[in-house]
């Protein structure tokens, strides 16, 4: 019985740290990926849907998570910090990043048979 306790309190632990490195790792790389991403993303120079599609899909294929390009850009157009218009086009490139990303994965894989 005690070696049960014993066994529930280590798991408990280690979940906990697990959860705090998750989180220590995740603030770090906000913290990183912040500028970089206000600078692909908020770049004005050009406006044309070709040009926010590309913006979509690098931004995807760097950051390795479409979730996060997703809501991003969600974020920033409630802000009014990128056109309504050009949402649609970012996010048709975040699905071509998502594609990307499969791809590498899928070529960096090791067959076995």
């Amino acid at each position: 019985m005690i070696q049960l306790i014993n066994n529930i309190i280590l798991l408990l632990g280690g979940l906990g740290v697990f959860y705090f490195g998750s989180r220590v790792l995740s603030e770090g790389l906000q913290a990183l990926a912040s500028k970089a991403v206000k600078s692909i993303v908020l770049n004005k120079k050009v406006s044309s849907p070709f040009y926010d599609f590309s913006k979509g899909s690098v931004l995807t294929f760097l950051s390795f998570s479409p979730t996060m390009s997703s809501v991003v850009t969600l974020g920033l157009s409630y802000a009014r910090l990128i056109k309504y218009e050009s949402v649609p086009a970012i996010f048709l490139g975040v699905i071509l990043g998502s594609l990307g990303i499969v791809l590498v994965l899928s070529l960096g894989s090791k067959h076995v048979g």
